[in-house]
Parts: C-alpha cells; sequence; structure tokens
C-alpha cells in the first residue's frame, strides 16, 4: 500500500500556486488513499493501450496450445470472444482470467467466480453482483470480523459504482482464495475500503 502521507521532494519548489503546487496540496490534505483510487482509476479506466489489446489478442493461441479439456477451451474462447475492446477493465481482466485459467494459476473455483464477476461488468449489473455478494457473506465459514469488514468494503464499492464495484469484488474474491492471517488480511480490506471511497 501507499505510504499514507504523499511527499514529493524533488523537483523546483513552487509556491503553491501552479499546477504541481496545487497537486501537492491536494495529495497532502486527501493522503495515500486518494493517490492510490487515482493510480487504479488511471491503470483501469480510458481507451485500452496497444500492448495491453496486443496481449489480448494473442491469447486465443495460448488457450489452442493449453492442456485444459475441449469443453474448457471452448469456455475461455467464448469469454475471449466476448470482450469489449474499447473498454479497459474488460481487457486487463479477461486477460488476466485467462491467462491464470490456462497455466492453471488459480483454482478453478475462483476462475469461475472471476468470470461471473466479469459478465456482471459486461452485463452492466456489477453493483447488483457486488450488493448479492453482501448477502452471501451472510452463509460464508468466516469470522465475524470478517464478515463485516468485507460488507463494509462491498458497500462502499457499490456505492461508488462502476469500477469501484469491481474493485470491492475482485479484492472479495482475492480475499477469500488467499492462505494467509485473517487480521492481517482484515487491515488490507481496511485500506481497500478507505481507497474505494476515492474510486
Amino acid at each position: 500500500m501507499v505510504a499514507k502521507i504523499v511527499k514529493f521532494t524533488r523537483g523546483k519548489k513552487t509556491d503553491g500556486n501552479d499546477e504541481k503546487g496545487e497537486f501537492r496540496k491536494i495529495a497532502k490534505h486527501t493522503g495515500g488513499h486518494w493517490f492510490y483510487a487515482n493510480m487504479l482509476k488511471g491503470a483501469h479506466t480510458g481507451e485500452p493501450k496497444e500492448s495491453e489489446l496486443k496481449i489480448l489478442r494473442e491469447l486465443k493461441n495460448e488457450i489452442k496450445k493449453s492442456a485444459l479439456h475441449e469443453k474448457e477451451k471452448t469456455r475461455l474462447e467464448e469469454l475471449l470472444s466476448a470482450v469489449d475492446e474499447t473498454d479497459r477493465w474488460d481487457v486487463i481482466e479477461t486477460t488476466l482470467i485467462v491467462k491464470n485459467y490456462t497455466a492453471r494459476n488459480m483454482p478453478q473455483e475462483q476462475a469461475n467466480y472471476h468470470i461471473e464477476s466479469l459478465k456482471a461488468w459486461r452485463e452492466g449489473k456489477i453493483e447488483e453482483f457486488a450488493k448479492g455478494e453482501m448477502t452471501n457473506l451472510k452463509g460464508k465459514d468466516l469470522k465475524t470480523e470478517e464478515k463485516h469488514a468485507l460488507t463494509q468494503m462491498l458497500m462502499v464499492g457499490a456505492n461508488r459504482g462502476g469500477l469501484g464495484a469491481a474493485l470491492a469484488v475482485k479484492n472479495l474474491i482475492i480475499y477469500q482464495f488467499t492462505e494467509e492471517d485473517a487480521d492481517k488480511k482484515i487491515d488490507r480490506v481496511g485500506d481497500i475500503t478507505e481507497t474505494l471511497k476515492y474510486v
């Protein structure tokens, strides 16, 4: 995570009345969560880069060469063929899912979960998906503190809508499939929740 206070030490000092000085004042006032949220927005919104599209278009061959069963290959090809190449979140997430699935870098259950959330994004229903996950958390085998932290994250994400909801859902999925101390994961969720307030 980014440091709580963002300090700029390089470059010419300003009196705060130009563009750089204004940015410094905002960053110091709002802290690292604002700064990190803007980094996330920059990385996931707008037009996809040509390099990102190039990687995406090469995935068809990766699927064909993989050791997956034909049914799994067909499923990934369908996911790939439905991608919106003008939507950066769709391009990035489709690439990550296909690459991780073909390389067996994530359990099938996790891959299914990511695919389900990506489809909700494509249908313009990611906020509804996040709200549905809040309800689903009640039946999960998690500690009360975990459920509370994750519910807060999903609530903030759903209220922000769009990218905020998608990031909340993605982090929820990762949380459930990461083998790590629960207290550390809860702290991280708290940081993510604060960041999502600025997305």
